[in-house]
């Protein structure tokens, strides 16, 4: 399973949904996809902006990562 993270209006946020409007990455719901987009910080790489910890820190507890 994939999650989508969306970039709109400057904005980064975590798309449960898959319906909201703006550019968007996925990453697969597990701990080595975590640690690789969190170690690489590939979220930030793929929309060209800092993206806060606060996601990171969903990501964590949805790919149930240590």
């Amino acid at each position: 399973m994939l999650i989508r993270i969306v970039k709109f209006g400057g904005e980064v946020s975590i798309d449960e949904t898959d319906r909201k409007n703006g550019r968007g990455c996925y990453i697969c719901k597990t701990a080595g996809c975590y640690g690789a987009a969190l170690k690489k910080r590939r979220i930030d790489r793929a929309f060209s902006m800092k993206v806060s910890d606060e996601i990171y820190s969903a990501l964590k507890e949805i790919c149930n990562a240590e």
